[in-house]
């Protein structure tokens, strides 16, 4: 028999994983040979369906301006950040020491700040730019230096990102969300009608081997990807996002 566990709780990429790797298994060993093919065309319709819908809801209008936003943020950080290194080597001492006191502030986020993630990025330019602009010391050093004009442009680019990433979060919500889930309706039920097929098949036919591989072969999916599913609900809870 065919194990069954919370497909709902598998996230939109991995649910249609898992629903491909159990329509190829049926395929593999021959649909018709089988006697579910009515079955098994039913959910590649439907799944082929969803797949279509999700790539529509992954498109955005903002997604291309969200990228040159952020490249354009990162090349303004570079540009500080090697201004910064450069008058670390200053003739000037107190060249040096006010690049010396930015450096250390730098080091508090990180040196490697565009390579983060979206959202921690924009947080740590957000919390390095409002600290280069308010606390004394970093602003007399900014000051010092001649770069405060790059610290209003980093944080006008990044504010600039933070809006195109809201839009597109905004558009995203307004999209066909709950037309996503009503589609994994309509592949779940030719999913279970399959499986409701192919273990009944199996106990008619049950010195017929290829329901014996075919049963076991999705079994072992439906254990990876319940495994799967349950760390993921673990990591959430141990792990809050980033803020």
């Amino acid at each position: 028999m065919i194990n069954t566990f919370q497909l709902a709780k598998l996230p939109n990429p991995i649910y249609v994983q898992f629903m491909d790797y159990v329509a190829a298994l049926v395929t593999d060993k021959d649909s018709t040979a089988l006697n579910v093919k009515a079955q098994h065309d039913l959910l590649l319709q439907k799944l082929g369906e969803l797949k279509s819908l999700y790539k529509s809801v992954q498109a955005s209008s903002f997604s291309e301006k969200i990228i040159e936003a952020d490249n354009w943020r990162d090349q303004i950080l570079t540009g500080i950040i090697t201004l910064v290194e450069a008058n670390s080597s200053h003739y000037k001492e107190d060249w040096r020491a006010a690049a010396n006191v930015l450096q250390k502030n730098i080091l508090i986020y990180g040196t490697k700040i565009a390579k983060n993630d979206y959202q921690t990025e924009t947080a740590k330019l957000e919390s390095l730019t409002n600290d280069w602009r308010t606390k004394p010391e970093l602003k007399q050093a900014t000051d010092l230096l001649g770069i405060a004009d790059w610290i209003t442009e980093l944080a006008q680019a990044n504010d600039e990102f933070k809006k195109l990433y809201a839009l597109r979060t905004d558009e995203y919500s307004q999209r066909t969300d709950e037309n996503m889930q009503s589609k994994r309706l309509e592949v779940n039920a030719a999913y279970e009608d399959l499986c409701k097929f192919l273990n009944s098949y199996a106990v008619i036919n049950s010195k017929e081997a290829a329901y014996e591989v075919v049963i076991s072969g999705i079994n072992t999916y439906v254990n990876q990807y319940a495994t799967l599913a349950k760390q993921r609900r673990s990591h959430k809870t141990e792990k809050p996002e980033v803020n």
